[in-house]
Parts: structure tokens; C-alpha cells; sequence
């Protein structure tokens, strides 16, 4: 489920569990890159659902991949 709704509507959750307090990322590494994200930018997503007691998992498309093989 896409949630833009648990960060105070400026970032998007992959997927949010609130049974659980999970929120899982699944970050490309083109569109999560340092050319268009700014290098903070995952640090804070996951400082912003810390101070939710959210604990936030990013998977990175590489990660994903090589596990495949």
C-alpha cells in the first residue's frame, strides 16, 4: 500500500504495516540516486518515521537483484 499520508503528505511509503509499525522502501537505484535525490534524502525519510516508532527497511534494486542470481 503507497502512503503519503503517514510522513505529513510530503513522502511516500512503499508499503506501511501499521499493525506492525513496518514500512518497507523499495528504492531503484537510478530514481534513488544522488542526481536526483538530495544525499540526505533517505536519512531523513527514515529519521521522519523513527520519531513515528515506524521502522522503515530499504531495499535497493541492486539487493534485490543479486539475491536473484
Amino acid at each position: 500500500m503507497h502512503d503519503k499520508n503517514i510522513l505529513n503528505n510530503k513522502k511516500e511509503l512503499d508499503f506501511y504495516i501499521p499493525d506492525l509499525n513496518l514500512a518497507i522502501e523499495c528504492n531503484g537505484i537510478y530514481w534513488h540516486s544522488d542526481k536526483l535525490r538530495d544525499i540526505t534524502y533517505h536519512y531523513n525519510k527514515t529519521k521522519e518515521c523513527n520519531e513515528q516508532n515506524i521502522t522503515l527497511l530499504h531495499i535497493w534494486e541492486d539487493q534485490f537483484n543479486n539475491n536473484l542470481e
